[in-house]
């Protein structure tokens, strides 16, 4: 292997088995550098595409970017499968810039590389972030997408044309600048590497992989994103419910264009975390995802059959069953995903308390023209899960909106359990119960629900946290175990709040 500067700042290429990588290296030598972050652009990108997001990772961590094969500037062999030598021109960089263990960063189709190289060496990686990462989409809807991209860049030899129709969708914050740094990528890709990646063989080997991984993991997905919304991508949870689910508002697919700030602010906490939840093993989501499914199956036997039957999660991912049929379709508009989980928390308001929460600025005329379009919009989507035609799910008077069935969902079981240790008298049993409520309390609880109502419930929720992390700090400082004492109280600061014990 050799390599060869091109004159660029930290632009350098090297020679993987007579192919060009075209990478970058933003090396310190700092001391306090001591975590190394590998970036993976999403299909038809490069290694550009990351540019907003460098300057504010840079100052904590040791960054290598690289145009993955048939990308940006790099080389295309036409060796296939086209993952293995993607994993392996990565690893033939990593040893070359000896690199000894890093985290691991994934966009879409790119992210495939990441799961697995991540499973073929575990050793290395430290955590893994898999940003959009499309191993949940739906074979034929996935194959109706491939076909219909290449109709459109079935006439040019680059994907120019291709890359012009995708930026709106992909991008929500469409300065020329970010439009600029995409179109440069759907120019230089190589068509044939592009096809060869966007297809869905991919995805059943890349579930098993990462279900069978054991690290760290981060997922984020736009909240705008059109055509890997959040609802679709937060099924991977199934998988790893162990995972860490983050939506980013105001932003589609390229989140680290849309909103680098923010994109740089979790990536560095979930790497940095020092949490309690990081601390303690535990299986929560997953018991009470079965729980809640165990209950709905004891409704549906015990009620009559002509009762829709919803379960909604809403707490870390946003997911919808009705009847048994998942629907995933059409949250992102007309504002369907914020007015059903407020019905499912009230199950009965008026058209005038729907207008206020979720149109305040307009007159009551128009904000009732708008609910109902909403509320139609909203009956399309649920209108395939419905028991039958005379049983809708959203029914609609001439004053209240009513949600119709029977309703499961992970907050209101949340809230019951929190609402029980409350009750509780001091002792071992509030201790565990508390502890046990604190292990999901999260800074993105309802992704994707900005709205007031939303935000007014999770503030109640962290007041709640708080009080039970104070009496886990006074409750632990009694006892002398100080480092529980130090987890609960890093956990009250986190929200905010401090000890009274410290006054």
């Amino acid at each position: 292997m050799s390599v060869f500067f091109d004159g660029g700042d930290n632009i350098s290429y090297l020679n993987s088995e007579g192919f060009m990588i075209h990478y970058k290296w933003l090396h310190s030598n700092e001391s306090n550098k001591k975590n190394v972050l590998v970036l993976l652009h999403g299909l038809g990108l490069h290694l550009n595409s990351w540019g907003p997001i460098l300057p504010l990772l840079e100052r904590d961590y040791d960054i290598l970017l690289l145009d993955l094969p048939g990308h940006g500037l790099s080389d295309y062999s036409g060796e296939k499968p086209i993952l293995d030598r993607m994993c392996r021109d990565l690893r033939h960089l990593k040893t070359y810039l000896q690199i000894n263990e890093f985290h691991l960063i994934g966009q879409g189709l790119g992210g495939f590389v990441a799961i697995q190289y991540a499973h073929q060496y575990r050793e290395e990686i430290l955590s893994l972030t898999l940003i959009a990462v499309p191993i949940n989409y739906p074979k034929k809807l996935g194959e109706k997408q491939v076909t219909n991209r290449k109709k459109i860049s079935n006439h040019s030899k680059s994907l120019e044309v291709l890359g012009e129709e995708l930026i709106p969708q992909i991008c929500y914050n469409t300065t020329e600048e970010n439009k600029s740094i995409l179109r440069e990528g759907y120019r230089k890709v190589n068509k044939e590497v592009y096809f060869e990646l966007f297809n869905t063989s991919h995805i059943e080997m890349a579930r098993k992989q990462l279900q069978a991984m054991n690290k760290p993991l981060l997922l984020l997905v736009g909240s705008e994103d059109p055509v890997y919304p959040p609802e679709l991508f937060s099924a991977t949870l199934n998988a790893v419910p162990s995972a860490r689910f983050l939506t980013v508002p105001d932003a589609s697919f390229v989140v680290q264009l849309d909103q680098p700030s923010i994109v740089a602010k979790w990536i560095h906490q979930f790497i940095q975390q020092k949490s309690i939840k990081n601390k303690v093993k535990y299986k929560y989501l997953s018991e009470l995802k079965f729980e809640m499914e165990r209950e709905l199956e004891a409704q549906i036997e015990r009620l009559d059959k002509r009762v829709n039957h919803i379960s909604v999660l809403m707490l870390h991912r946003f997911e919808v069953i009705i009847n048994g049929l998942a629907i995933v379709q059409g949250w992102g508009k007309r504002k369907a995903k914020v007015i059903f989980t407020y019905l499912i928390l009230q199950k009965s308001v008026t058209r005038d308390e729907l207008c206020d929460a979720f149109w305040p600025n307009l007159s009551l005329t128009k904000a009732k023209n708008q609910l109902r379009v909403s509320l139609h919009h909203l009956k399309k989507i649920l209108e395939p899960a419905q028991i039958s035609q005379d049983e809708p799910i959203v029914v609609t008077e001439r004053e209240h909106v009513v949600i119709s069935g029977t309703i499961n969902t992970d907050y209101l079981v949340y809230r019951q359990k929190l609402e029980n240790g409350l009750k509780l008298s001091k002792g071992i049993e509030k201790v565990e119960i508390y502890e046990e409520c604190l292990k999901i309390a999260s800074d993105n609880f309802f992704p994707g629900l900005y709205e007031d109502y939303f935000q007014q419930i999770y503030h109640q929720l962290e007041r709640i946290w708080a009080g039970m992390a104070e009496f886990l700090v006074d409750w632990y400082q009694n006892i002398g175990e100080k480092q529980k004492e130090l987890q609960y109280r890093e956990l009250l600061e986190h929200f905010g709040f401090k000890s009274s014990f410290d006054t």
